[in-house]
Order: structure tokens, then sequence, then C-alpha cells
């Protein structure tokens, strides 16, 4: 998915929603990953909830990092978070999802909280 498409925010939100997760949840699952002997603080809560809000309004297109934190978060894959999208095929929200690979296992490994869009 290109940092220019306009239905990724909408995936986003789309996918936490079918997760039964507000973004006060999702962010605390973003901090939950980030491991123990980090050396620096993680940000606060606030701060993840509004990159959260930013991802899903289109302001700001998820970078690697935080493309990794939303499909572990989400007990998915990046694959079918940001995988080809087409026009075609409607998601829940009427958003197009498009057509993912669906087989590799989630994302199981460290994550850190990085940048603005990491």
């Amino acid at each position: 998915m290109s940092p220019s498409d306009p239905h990724i925010g909408r995936r986003l939100k789309a996918t936490r929603k079918e997760a039964g997760l507000v973004v006060a949840d999702l962010a605390k699952r973003f901090r939950d990953i980030t491991p123990p002997d980090i050396t620096w603080k993680p940000p606060a809560l606030t701060d993840i909830e509004r990159m959260i809000r930013f991802h899903e309004s289109g302001e700001c297109h998820p970078g690697p990092r935080y493309r990794l934190l939303w499909a572990a978060a989400l007990n998915t894959t990046e694959d079918r978070l940001f995988g080809e999208i087409s026009d075609t095929e409607p998601g829940p929200t009427g958003a197009p999802m498009g057509t993912v690979d669906q087989s590799p296992a989630p994302y199981q490994g460290t994550l850190f909280i990085l940048g603005c869009c990491g």
C-alpha cells in the first residue's frame, strides 16, 4: 500500500473497531508491546492515542515501526493491514479493503515506538 493511498486510515480504523478496541485500548497495546528492557521512556498514552488518530484520519501514514506496532497490536500481519487495495472490494465501513495475503503468521517480534510516523 503506498503512502499516498487515501484508504489506509479507514482500513486501520475499521480493523481496530472489528477487534472491539477503542483508541485508548490500542494505545495501551502499543505500549505493552514495547520490551521492558528499553533504556528510554516510551511516549505517554495520550501521545500514542494522538498518533493513532493521525494514522486513522490519513494525516500521517504509518512508517515501518508503526506498521509493525499496528500489526502486532491487532494480532495480524502487515500484509493484511497494508496490502494492496482493490477498488472494487468494500470493507466493513464502505472503504475498499482489497485483496491481501492471508497466509503469514502475525508478527511476534520485539517492537519499539520511535518517531512521528516512524
